[in-house]
């Protein structure tokens, strides 16, 4: 058994990335992103942060732990060739 992407961590065990996408959860209708310390600020990213900003969609930048992601009403990968089909809230928005 393998994966194709596994959840990156800092050295405080908050939730930052994964290894080739930009990780994001959604809990109670707010996108929670990982702040950016400690993980590549890429275009991707930010992108998918003021796509949701721009439509209405809330948008925290905030440290979270895996017991926050396993919580979570949704999770999302956000690839930079397909950004809205692989972010269901953006589509859901």
């Amino acid at each position: 058994m393998g994966a194709d992407e596994a959840l990156m961590l800092d050295q405080h065990g908050n939730v930052k990335t994964c290894n080739s996408t930009n990780f994001f959860i959604v809990r109670d209708g707010k996108v929670l992103a990982p702040t950016p310390q400690n993980q590549m600020k890429g275009v991707t990213r930010q992108k998918t942060i003021d796509i949701c900003r721009d439509n209405g969609i809330p948008v925290e930048e905030c440290d979270f732990t895996l017991t926050s992601v396993y919580g979570a009403d949704e999770v999302s990968l956000s690839l930079r060739r397909s950004l809205t089909a692989n972010s269901r809230f953006l589509i859901d928005a």
